[in-house]
């Protein structure tokens, strides 16, 4: 009945099967559009970059070309400056004027404050030419000898002699005042000037520059002002920073003009003009003496892209009619097709059904496996037991300590794990059971005059209903960190001794020495009368004892070396068994240990009990100093040139402050509230008796460092 529905069902299968071939072929093309989009759009960009680095490049040249020429005027004027004056007014005038036909050089003046004193090109009436540049004169005034001095623009009438009238042009003066020997005889000092016609600049660097079909070159002036403009000449000499609203017919901002104005550096970019035109920009700076002048160079975006573009659409046409005539390729294979899959498929679908049971089989088995594997590998020992307290199921750890899991199946967990004859006290199994949560105990045993303690944690196992059928339960020996926190309070107790001893030497010692001193000086000096000298004898001896109850309470303080053992030692083994008596005070901040050392390390010679209190101190300092989750990482080398192994115990702490690092092996020296400060003292003290070191730097990053090194133990042959 089940496979005749099934079979029924697979027409409706293959139906989900077509819709998802043309739901995954419209992805397809999907993607393939937006990949095409996206390798357009690089590509335009890309050649548009390009395209705006060579128009920087043209702008840079045209504007080195005016710098250029403008230097060759500047050499020219310096040369024409020395000649004398009789040379001047000879026929050199004749020939000035043929060699400077065709160039930017409207006319040669010879200029005092009083007008035009001569001039070799333009030849006017001397009704016109008598005062006529006198308005020239405020703008070369000042100029000092051999410096040459360049104006700003301004309106200058031109002659032309063969049509006999006058006309206006823009022009700028290139001047510097004449020597003294060609100005004597005069009563004004004369000034040579180049009158330059800015028109003729523009025509012979500017106006030829085309970039791309309808891009074309600008100059603007220092102060934003528009000197030439192909496409807008009512534009020019009026400044794009206080430009009116009007202005905007063929701009939406003067921005990038602005800014191009404003920096005077060689760049280029992008901005929008009106009808949101796309433009690309590149401008290079033109010092003309005081003065700067900025070449722009502007061209369409859409002409430099328009080939990028043509070929993207004819690429993404032609994709689109392969993709099309795939999917209708497609289409009718699958239409064709379809039937004979509904027969493969009828026919394999008893066969695939038997193999996935066959491997849901086999998985379920595996993952039972794998789960008795995770279990017998945990350290602690793990049990389930029910409401009478007997035991269901024990795991490897349990199994190896008390019997095999027949043995041990249906009896009580207290009879059988702790040898008790009733339920333990404070049993958390109860309170689960009671309360159905997590319960946490410790226990006490003594066995064959040994203490052991064990923790356990009782966990509730529900049925459908919620109640709780049965307690899986984890116990963790925990002796050795009871006997480690007894290690950590007897420290405590010692460092408190050690405060106390020195604090009576430091407040007793030194009184009951002057007081014995005092009574010997009486005995041997003044001689005294018998009463006095049995008196002063009883001083002297109670002193005397009294010093030696000091300095016996100092010498239990301190570390002897009387009980010290020396044997051969690996310091991986004593790190690891010194983590392991820490492991509750790391767990408690949520602190990680990482061990980063070669399980062959060198062999030392040492008192293992003082090497691991070494260890401990240190340890607990880093503990102490970290938040939590803290990281706590121990290394270690072997230094063969020095026969030395360092081990290094590194934190991420806040570290020490660098003011109070080099009096942290002080005795009785420390930084936290309760403290005693005598740790690290007699971890130092401990190593120089084992001929080591012990130093501590803060790094870097953050956190401290500690370095103990220790000589390795040489066998002798």
């Amino acid at each position: 009945m089940e496979k005749t529905e099934n079979k029924k069902n697979l027409p409706k299968k293959q139906f989900n099967i077509q819709r998802i071939v043309w739901i995954a072929s419209i992805i397809f093309i999907c993607l393939t559009i937006g990949f095409g989009a996206f390798i357009y759009y690089t590509t335009e960009k890309e050649m548009a970059n390009q395209f705006n680095g060579q128009q920087l490049i043209l702008a840079q040249e045209a504007a080195t070309g005016i710098e250029e020429y403008l230097a060759s005027l500047k050499r020219n004027l310096r040369q024409l400056a020395a000649i004398d004056d009789l040379l001047w007014k000879q026929d050199f005038k004749t020939k000035l004027y043929s060699s400077i036909q065709g160039t930017a050089v409207i006319d040669v003046w010879r200029i005092t404050k009083n007008g035009v004193e001569d001039r070799t090109l333009s030849k006017l009436a001397d009704a016109y030419s008598k005062n006529l540049e006198k308005q020239f004169w405020g703008k070369i005034s000042g100029i000092k000898p051999g410096e040459i001095k360049i104006s700003a623009i301004f309106q200058f009438e031109q002659f032309n002699i063969s049509r006999n009238k006058a006309y206006n042009t823009k022009a700028f003066l290139i001047a510097t005042k004449l020597p003294a020997a060609i100005s004597a005889g005069t009563d004004e000092p004369q000034v040579l000037a180049f009158a330059i016609s800015l028109n003729r600049i523009i025509a012979k660097f500017i106006s030829h520059i085309k970039s791309g079909k309808s891009g074309y070159a600008f100059l603007l002036d220092g102060n934003g002002a528009l000197l030439h403009h192909p496409e807008h000449p009512e534009m020019i000499n009026r400044s794009i920073v206080k430009v009116k609203d009007k202005c905007f017919g063929c701009h939406i901002s003067f921005d990038m003009e602005r800014k191009i104005t404003k920096e005077k550096i060689a760049g280029n970019g992008r901005y929008l003009a009106a009808g949101k035109k796309d433009k690309l920009v590149a401008y290079s700076p033109i010092k003309i003496g005081p003065h700067t002048w900025m070449i722009v160079i502007s061209a369409p975006f859409s002409e430099v892209t328009q080939l990028v573009r043509k070929s993207f659409y004819q690429i993404l046409f032609f994709s689109l009619a392969v993709i099309s005539g795939l999917l209708i390729t497609n289409f009718f294979i699958f239409r064709i097709n379809k039937e004979r899959m509904q027969a493969e498929n009828r026919a394999l679908y008893a066969d695939k059904l038997e193999k996935e049971v066959d491997a849901q089989t086999l998985e379920i088995k595996q993952e039972k496996q794998k789960l008795d594997n995770i279990i017998s590998a945990i350290g602690a020992e793990l049990s389930v037991i029910d409401k009478n307290f007997k035991l269901l199921w024990a795991n490897k750890n349990v199994t190896q300590r008390v019997g095999s899991l027949k043995s041990i199946t249906d009896t009580h967990c207290y009879e059988t794990c702790y040898r008790l004859q009733r339920i333990c006290d404070n049993c958390p199994a109860v309170k689960t059971f009671e309360h159905n949560r997590v319960e946490q105990h410790e226990l006490r045993l003594d066995k064959n005059g040994q203490v052991h303690y064990y923790q356990i944690t009782t966990t509730p196992i529900c049925d459908h209903t919620g109640e709780v059928i049965q307690v899986l339960e984890l116990t963790q020996n925990i002796t050795t960190q009871k006997k480690q926190e007894q290690i950590l309070v007897d420290s405590e107790k010692m460092s408190a001794v050690g405060q106390i001893a020195v604090g009576l030497a430091h407040d007793l010692g030194n009184p009951l020495a002057i007081i014995a001193g005092s009574a010997q000086f009486c005995l041997q000096n003044l001689n005294p009368p018998a009463n006095i000298t049995e008196h002063l004898l009883v001083i002297n001896r109670n002193a005397s004892a009294a010093s030696k109850v000091i300095n016996a309470l100092l010498n239990f303080a301190r570390p002897s070396s009387s009980n010290t053992k020396f044997v051969p030692i690996n310091m991986g083994d004593l790190v690891q068994k010194m983590l392991l008596l820490l492991k509750s005070e790391l767990n408690k901040k949520g602190i990680k240990v990482k061990r980063e050392y070669p399980p062959d390390m060198p062999i030392i010679m040492g008192d293992r009990n003082q090497l691991e209190q070494v260890l401990m101190n240190i340890t607990l300092n880093s503990i102490e100093g970290l938040t939590q989750a803290g990281e706590i990482r121990i290394t270690a080398e072997s230094d063969q040139t020095n026969q030395l192994l360092n081990l290094y115990i590194i934190d991420n702490g806040p570290g020490i402050p660098e003011e109070y690092l080099a009096s942290i092996f002080d005795p009785f020296f420390t930084t936290r509230v309760r403290g005693v400060g005598l740790g690290l003292s007699i971890s130092k003290r401990i190593l120089e008796q084992h001929q080591g070191k012990i130093s501590a730097f803060n790094l870097a990053q953050g956190g401290l460092k500690v370095k103990i090194s220790l000589p390795i133990f040489q066998e002798k042959a």
